[in-house]
């Protein structure tokens, strides 16, 4: 669902070249040769609790030859989506792997 939310909201044109299919990202958004910036949707996930985890980098720019692209980082995978250090950034995160719950503090570490 938040995938789809972030499709609706992205400006740039969905990425849908053919042999682009080594990205292992699947939303990714064309940037135009001139193109030095950009804006992105602001994501924050809900945990199963109704704590919100503020995600403060979730873009991977990739240089491809065609031209840069920018991706949600996020994992295709055929039965769980993954995240990665770039969704960590700024929290100190800790697995309790007894109960299987996720906590997170903010953290000053880069």
């Amino acid at each position: 669902m938040i995938l789809i939310l972030f499709n609706n909201l992205a400006i740039e044109n969905r990425h849908t070249l053919s042999n682009s299919s080594d990205l292992p990202f699947e939303y990714c958004y064309d940037l135009s040769a001139n193109q030095s910036s950009f804006k992105y949707p602001v994501m924050n996930l809900t945990m199963r609790g109704g704590d919100y985890f503020f995600v403060n980098d979730p873009i991977v720019v990739i240089p491809l030859q065609a031209g840069d692209v920018y991706c949600l980082g996020v994992v295709k995978s055929d039965n769980v989506d993954i995240i990665g250090q770039n969704f960590m950034t700024g929290y100190r995160i800790v697995l309790d792997r007894e109960k299987m719950v996720l906590g997170w503090i903010p953290s000053d570490c880069e």
